[in-house]
């Protein structure tokens, strides 16, 4: 029944769903148009999911009895979700190299494998973050996309520079100490 599904559900859930929901109406935005509102309004939805994950976080290391093993797996899908939109965002910004689907993909795929490591625990090093963690990697790479959309800082396409930067930062040994 899908009652039960939703009795499983914790306080912290609740954050990371709305989180999720933020990421997903981040994409079907820019699937509307790529116009100044359609970039800054995704942006923001993208930082609303990253505020989202920082509390459902807070609130399951701090209320133990509101972690659940449904939430776990709900956080890194929620997490894998933007890192798509943060995709998107640069797509729709104006990113038009023809490798951009590849380097999209790639980027993506660096992400899952990331994810899919940490909640193996295999990666997980007490006290440090192992690889640039994904909503980092969103906040920092949706961030120059928006000042570059405003600002134009540099070439469009040099961005996707950013993306493989980050993708390859993702998965790698790089120790980053948890805050």
């Amino acid at each position: 029944m899908i009652l039960d599904q939703l009795k499983k559900l914790r306080l912290a859930d609740f954050f990371t769903l709305c989180g999720l929901a933020s990421s997903v109406s981040a994409i079907f935005l820019l699937t509307q148009g790529n116009s100044k509102e359609h970039i800054f309004t995704a942006f923001l939805l993208i930082v609303l999911q990253i505020s989202c994950d920082v509390i459902d976080g807070r609130v399951a290391r701090a209320l133990p009895q509101h972690q659940s093993q449904l939430g776990f797996f709900l956080d890194s899908f929620a997490d894998l979700i933007t890192i798509l939109a943060t995709f998107m965002l640069g797509v729709a910004s104006g990113i038009t190299h023809p490798l951009r689907f590849l380097v999209g993909i790639l980027f993506i795929l660096a992400a899952a494998i990331r994810l899919a490591y940490f909640s193996s625990e295999k990666g997980a090093v007490a006290g440090y973050f192992s690889g640039v963690p994904t909503t980092a990697t969103s906040l920092i790479l949706s961030t120059l996309v928006l000042l570059n959309f405003q600002f134009s800082l540099f070439p469009k396409n040099f961005l996707l520079w950013g993306y493989v930067i980050f993708g390859m930062l993702m998965i790698s040994a790089v120790r980053i100490r948890k805050w």
